[in-house]
């Protein structure tokens, strides 16, 4: 139901960013070879157009080094091109020792087309095919770097590759929907399902995120890191947020680490960990980059409505109604007058069932009576009346899953602040809407 242009539409609400203008361009020389403009000419590097199953062409830079066992295929974050990246690329080239191709996604930089979660995942084979056919590289010399919005094509391809050398993670998330709001469960319109990709992974698999991160969470890294079948050890940076970690020493440090042990590896090697894994299922220590060991505590919900922990959650559905237009900013505003209320009806209670229940009567009541509105109006399109009809189901059966996971005191929600609980369940209202209206057109 919710497939094609929903879908489509969501991911590019909310997933894509391309630079405008392009950082680049890309023209012939005087010697008829693709050159790249807006970037340092650099003869150790190979500009190529490439066609993607889907009728795209999508640029890519190959960055060669002498010296180099293994390559890595890059892929960017969502508000990044080629050009942008160049400076990275050379540094990442020369500091750990490999070949390195970049590509820009369909509707990036000089890539044709619109940007899309399955455009995404032709255009990174297009590239894979690209290093087979071209350069004569093997998954076993081959290493996928995915940040951010990149980790969606990075594990739709690494799960396709059983014998690929390794992974990277950076700032990875484990799905589109999860990062626009805490939900625990598994929708048919979610985009980039990284959740699920892990798990077929049968590579080392190298997470690093930063602690303070406010556009991808640290949990989702540490949440794939956990699911990986043969995890490395990770990367916790301290302070570090969503595009900077390549700022910080450790960041090249750890990463060159795992390149050279990623180079000195066997087959037999990787089989006897494999075997040692199965036998011992411990996972390696996590690493920060001031060697200290990141602890979060246990929150069962428990925490009072305080004003500060109102103003944080109005703060993040105000953040992300900005997004979502008016349609957003409407239930922005019903959501600080629940908050409120609950606040002065709750000022000195924790937390608990009654709370959530007032919630879901809240929630039910409110999608019920839109709907009578509507019909009773009557001046209101079908699409919007049977917009309104799908969101109060909608409304009601997330609501009750809600109930049900508190009642059950899930270990989902252990590390979930009371605000977010809120705020979360508001904002994947807000996405519902925004699904069923792009559904209606």
């Amino acid at each position: 139901m919710f497939s094609g242009c929903s879908v489509s539409s969501l991911a590019a609400r909310f997933a894509f960013f391309p630079p405008d203008p392009p950082t680049y361009s890309v023209k012939k020389d005087d010697g008829g070879r693709l050159a790249a403009s807006g970037v340092p000419r650099d003869h150790s590097m190979d500009v190529l157009v490439l066609d993607t199953k889907h009728g795209n062409k999508i640029v890519a830079f190959y960055l060669k080094n002498p010296c180099a066992r293994l390559t890595v295929l890059y892929s960017h974050g969502n508000a990044a091109d080629l050009g942008r990246l160049y400076d990275l690329f050379v540094q990442l080239k020369v500091n750990l020792r490999v070949n390195l191709m970049g590509y820009d996604y369909s509707g990036y930089g000089a890539s044709t087309g619109k940007p899309s979660e399955y455009n995404t995942y032709a255009d990174i084979e297009a590239v894979y095919q690209c290093l087979q056919t071209e350069y004569g590289i093997s998954q076993e010399d081959l290493i996928l770097y995915g940040q951010s919005v990149g980790s969606g094509p990075t594990l739709h391809l690494a799960a396709r590759l059983p014998r690929l050398r390794g992974v990277v993670l950076h700032s990875a998330i484990l799905s589109g929907l999860r990062v626009v709001c805490h939900v625990n469960f598994n929708f048919c319109f979610d985009i980039y399902k990284n959740i699920n990709k892990i798990k077929k992974v049968k590579c080392p698999v190298f997470a690093v995120h930063g602690t303070e991160d406010d556009v991808v969470n640290w949990l989702h890294g540490h949440g794939l890191w956990k699911l990986a079948k043969e995890p490395y050890e990770p990367l916790w940076i301290k302070g570090g947020g969503h595009c900077n970690l390549e700022l910080y020493p450790d960041y090249i440090r750890h990463l060159r680490k795992f390149i050279q042990e990623m180079e000195n590896i066997t087959t037999a090697t990787r089989l006897k960990k494999i075997r040692q894994t199965l036998k011992s299922p411990t996972k390696p220590a996590a690493t920060t980059s001031t060697a200290m060991t990141t602890t979060f505590t246990a929150n069962y919900l428990q925490n009072y409505l305080t004003p500060s922990t109102v103003l944080k959650c109005c703060m993040r559905i105000e953040s992300i109604g900005n997004q979502l237009s008016g349609m957003a900013k409407s239930n922005t505003n019903d959501a600080k007058v629940l908050i409120r209320s609950l606040r002065s009806a709750y000022a000195a209670t924790p937390i608990s069932l009654k709370i959530i229940d007032l919630y879901v009567v809240y929630a039910i009541t409110s999608a019920v009576i839109q709907v009578v509105y509507m019909g009773i109006v009557g001046s209101f399109p079908f699409n919007s009346f049977l917009s309104g009809v799908l969101s109060c189901v909608g409304t009601a059966v997330l609501a009750v899953c809600l109930r049900i996971q508190v009642n059950k005191e899930n270990k989902e929600f252990k590390d979930l602040p009371p605000e977010r609980a809120f705020a979360d369940f508001v904002l994947c209202n807000l996405v519902l809407h925004l699904v069923i209206m792009n559904f209606l057109g």
